[in-house]
């Protein structure tokens, strides 16, 4: 009867939340640091070297001769004797522990935690950036996330922003989602190599840029604010992100000096966040130099050097999104 029906679904959550914490006790066995997984966030943390690594991991049964991937996976290899790295054969079952289950495609580092690369951010004057810059270098343009919590959502802006040759990306230390391995590996490792500030309060510091000269461009979805399509970028820029749900937050919103909106179904929430993102910055830096994100795309995706047949330079292989699922 009901009762039953009660204890028996009872009984399976208790089950699944005990497997759950024997597996989180497994994984803090096996590893020294964290486990990054996936093809690009392993390969991008063992170039880039934000991280100290420990040990990489790799599937017994890794067969290149079978991977579509395999010039990628042999990068990992070359930049982990390069490194230094000791590597170990383990079962899938293994890797599966050490990942959490998440999609490691035979391959997991362990490794340190990755840091913000700064944890009290502020913007420098627009003047100074400007004049800083080679001639005909086109204005930077930035993207601040304001409590910006998915994992999947956070990394699909860092793979976008990397890609289109956004300057930097700017988070609300407080309010944002961490740099985990999930965002590392939704963002096809860009989380690895693009340099992510943290911001003890984003009001203040798109006020304080303001002040110095950067336009501060919120996203929005009112009809009210500028079509992406048709903004100006003349200036350093910063372009604002707000929450999954809620958006721009009153406050940051009011720091912006001005607001724009991306046409797509679905708005900015959810699952369709990381495109609306991509979207805008893909706007936002067509309009400072007109074809430029699509010719760092191409040469971020094929144009990096080799190193004793692999490639020696950090990278995310364009937009596409099959590398990070």
């Amino acid at each position: 009867g009901y009762r039953d029906g009660y204890r028996d679904s009872w009984r399976d959550r208790e089950r699944d939340r005990e497997d759950r914490e024997e597996s989180g006790l497994m994984r803090k066995a096996l590893l020294q640091g964290e486990a990054v997984y996936g093809v690009f966030p392993v390969r991008n943390a063992l170039l880039a070297k934000r991280r100290t690594p420990h040990t990489l991991y790799v599937l017994a049964s890794l067969d290149l001769a079978r991977r579509k991937d395999a010039a990628s996976v042999r990068d990992v290899f070359f930049a982990a004797e390069a490194a230094g790295v000791p590597l170990a054969k383990v079962t899938r079952h293994e890797l599966n522990l050490m990942a959490g289950d998440r999609p490691h495609q035979g391959l997991v580092l362990d490794a340190t935690p990755l840091s913000w690369a700064a944890t009290d951010w502020q913007f420098p004057p627009a003047e100074e950036v400007v004049a800083g810059q080679a001639e005909g270098q086109a204005p930077p343009v930035w993207v601040a996330l304001d409590e910006v919590v998915d994992p999947q959502n956070f990394g699909a802006i860092l793979r976008s922003a990397w890609c289109l040759g956004c300057a930097g990306v700017v988070v609300a230390s407080k309010n944002c989602a961490p740099l985990t391995p999930a965002v590392s590996k939704a963002s096809a490792g860009a989380a690895e190599v693009a340099p992510v500030h943290a911001a003890k309060s984003m009001q203040r510091t798109l006020q304080d840029a303001v002040a110095k000269g950067w336009a501060v461009l919120g996203a929005a979805g009112e009809a009210s604010a500028a079509d992406a399509r048709t903004i100006k970028v003349d200036r350093p820029t910063i372009l604002v992100m707000g929450n999954e749900g809620a958006g721009l937050r009153t406050n940051v919103r009011r720091a912006c000096t001005g607001l724009v909106r991306v046409e797509m179904g679905g708005g900015f929430g959810g699952a369709g966040m990381g495109g609306a993102a991509a979207a805008a910055a893909a706007a936002a830096t067509a309009a400072a130099t007109p074809g430029a994100a699509e010719a760092d795309a191409d040469a971020d995706a094929g144009g990096a050097k080799r190193m004793r047949g692999g490639n020696s330079q950090p990278g995310v292989d364009s937009l596409n999104v099959s590398v990070a699922t």
